[in-house]
């Protein structure tokens, strides 16, 4: 039987994708099995951010169990890079699903406790997520402050990664809005931090 080529591709991309979904949930069920069995609060506050995170592209709404006893497990530990982790995480889950007021609730949290750390990698990268919080909430205004906030701290503290991608947002709001200018040196800046960084580059958009 002749197979067209075209539909060859498809069988192939949905088995590997079917593939890469079942290393996903295997992952998380090794994951929730090692938190049951874990006693110590700070190893399981970051069990359930990494649960968390692996929830963000796989099942969100799976991932929402999981959110308040982290929540819960985050106050009882007062434990400042535990608690800020999950509350990242948490964060990303709720934007995922389109939940962008309680993703920037969730993410100023974690901002604070970064801050009050002077914990500059962390501060960077939740900059970021919180521009990319009202980006795809529709203010682009608030949305620009805060990636470029990012930019700075994520180049102060050398953090080239982050910082392009968050050029590549930047792109990609300049683009919606139909601001080339900025929108071409946004995507130079971009390409100019991932040849520093030494990583293959590609212009992502936001999700």
């Amino acid at each position: 039987m002749k197979i067209l080529p075209s539909l060859l591709f498809c069988l192939l991309f949905f088995l590997n994708a079917a593939r890469g979904q079942k290393t996903e949930r295997e992952l998380i069920d090794s994951l929730v099995a090692e938190l049951a069995a874990t006693k110590a609060d700070t190893s399981r506050l970051n069990l359930y951010a990494e649960i968390i995170y692996r929830h963000v592209n796989y099942q969100p709404k799976e991932g929402l169990v999981y959110v308040q006893p982290a929540l819960d497990l985050a106050n009882k530990t007062n434990w400042d890079p535990g608690t800020a982790r999950v509350k990242n995480r948490v964060g990303r889950l709720y934007w995922r699903l389109g939940n962008f007021n309680e993703a920037l609730e969730q993410h100023f949290e974690a901002l604070n406790i970064y801050t009050k750390n002077e914990d500059k990698i962390g501060e960077g990268r939740i900059l970021l997520a919180i521009g990319q919080d009202y980006l795809d909430k529709g203010d682009y205004g608030e949305a620009r402050t805060y990636l470029l906030k990012a930019i700075a701290v994520t180049g102060e503290n050398g953090d080239r990664i982050y910082q392009a991608d968050t050029y590549s947002i930047l792109n990609y709001l300049y683009t919606k809005q139909g601001d080339i200018a900025n929108a071409t040196e946004a995507a130079y800046a971009y390409l100019k931090a991932m040849e520093i960084s030494g990583t293959r580059a590609e212009i992502a958009m936001a999700a």
